[in-house]
């Protein structure tokens, strides 16, 4: 039992640690149909480029951490995360990203008017091309996935290295 509580001690303390460390970076609401919600700060580690407001530099074959606060309007007992790059005349989703079951990332059941934490550690994978890129993030009301205004939906955009 004991060796558990440390275990939870430190994973916390590294949690902490890491989101202290995060770069706030620079976001926007979607622009079609942003959603009863509000994205209040997206962090991504590592993003020293952040304090020049460029988009974060992330080498391809390693991962980033993406983190970000909300509150929503809305209730939803399970939710459902997507990431799409934007950059194109339609959305594109990003395969392999395993974030379906957003619950798995952040607290559920998602409570209106409750101000809300989501991490996700972005795997990149070697084959995605060099490039700066405008991702999508849609987090969403599971149960009601015709109800478009039950979601959250920002874009920021990151540069793909080498």
């Amino acid at each position: 039992m004991a060796t558990y509580k440390f275990y939870l001690i430190s994973l916390s303390l590294t949690w902490l640690v890491c989101i202290s460390n995060a770069e706030h970076v620079q976001h926007a609401p979607c622009e079609s149909n942003p959603g009863d919600c509000t994205v209040h700060e997206v962090r991504v580690v590592p993003c020293p480029e952040s304090e020049e407001h460029k988009p974060c530099k992330v080498k391809r074959g390693k991962t980033a951490t993406i983190s970000f606060d909300f509150t929503t309007q809305w209730e939803a007992t399970t939710a459902h995360g997507e990431l799409f790059s934007a950059d194109d005349e339609e959305d594109l989703p990003l395969n392999g990203m395993n974030m379906h079951n957003a619950c798995q990332f952040t607290s559920c059941p998602i409570r209106a008017s409750t101000k809300q934490s989501y991490t996700y550690t972005l795997p990149l994978a070697k084959k995605f091309p060099v490039g700066t890129y405008t991702i999508r993030w849609v987090l969403r009301n599971a149960a009601k996935p015709e109800e478009t205004n039950e979601r959250c939906c920002f874009t920021t955009k990151i540069k793909l290295t080498k």
